[in-house]
């Protein structure tokens, strides 16, 4: 498990091979700078919408408290309710097993 050290940009590349998804950072802006390969100036968004065999590169600066919060990606089909999720880990923060709530 990567642990992200306090203050700084952390780089990620996100693709995706499902459904229409909007996908976020619990408590945290995201600056999305690139979009299938096309860099363009940085947009800071709460969350962006992620379309089936997009990718979307983004930075998110690691400028909360210290803890873990959720990272999602949550189908925008009524049809299907599938929710994706990981957690951005902050360094110092305590890793516990029991993830029911958004930010542990």
């Amino acid at each position: 498990m990567n642990q992200l050290a306090p203050i700084t940009d952390e780089y990620f590349i996100l693709f995706y091979n499902s459904c229409f998804s909007r996908v976020s950072v619990d408590g945290h802006t995201l600056s999305v700078i690139s979009s299938d390969g096309y860099d363009f100036e940085p947009v800071s968004v709460e969350s962006f919408i992620l379309n089936p065999g997009e990718r979307y590169d983004f930075i998110i600066t690691t400028n909360r408290s210290a803890g873990n919060y959720w990272i999602r990606a949550v189908s925008l089909e009524k049809s299907q309710n599938h929710t994706a999720e990981a957690i951005l880990h902050y360094e110092g923060s305590v890793l516990q097993s029991d993830y029911d709530s958004h930010v542990v």
